[in-house]
């Protein structure tokens, strides 16, 4: 590990021999975590020797090859779990994978590499899903416009849910503004096992955002309540989707001025469909009970 990051220092302008460096520190990165003296050992060695550090910035230093930006992403989602949550240079790969993933061609390797990179260094902290989170809303928009464009794939449709599923969890009142077009993604995707995963993640993150009593008017006139009540309708055999959905609603509810707009939309039939589908899930009982 040592001889590699330094490797990367002495030829950071040579992308060649970086992108050598990268392939190689990624195949020695696979730690046992049951081995813990030598996952200790390795991870002070990462932390000494500046690999992340080294890493981020050779991805800066060739920002657009993208068989760099894929390798060094690769890398960082592999060591994240596992690295200080708290590091400063965790908080700039945040930045760093952000603007990367605003610039890039959504139809990319590089894209969806570096997508997963953030969402694993998200997944560490609240600080990191808050650094994520305060980015310009110009970048939130050019990442969420992918989710309405037919030239997505659903893959990487889902890993930008999954994205905004964990942000918003603890910045859901930044958020609201994305709420429309996850809305709309909802609208013209199809509904079948295939799809469970993503409107899973989208009802989710509906759900994080409408713990905020502001962003309920939002949520409603983006047009929240119908596609809820169809992905009761349509995914009665997930109960993972029914509980997201169920969920949201029952956060919705708390706004006395949206009860009735639930109503007139099917919410009250959609929940008690909910229920006679997963009659033994106690998260998609107990929701849809406190929706009702």
């Amino acid at each position: 590990i040592e001889a590699m990051v330094l490797t990367i220092w002495k030829h950071m302008e040579n992308g060649k021999v970086i992108l050598a460096v990268l392939h190689a520190l990624w195949a020695v990165s696979v730690f046992d975590i049951h081995d813990n003296d030598n996952l200790t050992m390795a991870l002070a060695k990462v932390e000494q020797s500046r690999a992340l550090e080294a890493v981020l910035f050779s991805l800066q230093t060739h920002p657009v090859n993208l068989r760099i930006l894929e390798s060094g992403c690769d890398l960082i989602q592999r060591l994240s779990p596992m690295l200080p949550s708290r590091q400063p240079e965790v908080r700039s790969a945040v930045i760093l994978f952000a603007n990367s993933a605003r610039s890039l061609d959504a139809s990319t390797k590089a894209y969806h590499a570096c997508l997963g990179a953030l969402l694993s260094l998200c997944q560490l902290s609240d600080e990191n899903k808050h650094e994520f989170a305060n980015c310009r809303d110009e970048l939130h928009n050019d990442i969420c416009q992918v989710l309405i464009s037919d030239a997505s794939d659903l893959e990487t449709k889902e890993l930008i849910c999954e994205l905004y599923w964990c942000v918003s969890s603890v910045a859901g009142s930044t958020l609201g503004f994305i709420a429309k077009k996850i809305i709309d993604s909802m609208k013209y995707l199809p509904q079948n096992k295939q799809s469970s995963n993503y409107f899973e993640a989208a009802c989710g993150t509906l759900t994080n955002l409408a713990l905020d009593p502001e962003n309920h008017m939002v949520l409603v006139d983006a047009g929240a309540l119908t596609q809820i009540a169809n992905a009761i309708q349509s995914f009665d055999f997930s109960d993972a989707v029914l509980s997201a959905s169920c969920t949201a609603l029952a956060n919705l509810s708390t706004s006395s001025c949206i009860r009735s707009a639930i109503i007139s939309h099917g919410g009250v039939s959609a929940l008690v469909e909910s229920m006679k589908s997963a009659p033994t899930s106690a998260e998609v009982q107990g929701e849809a009970s406190r929706a009702l």
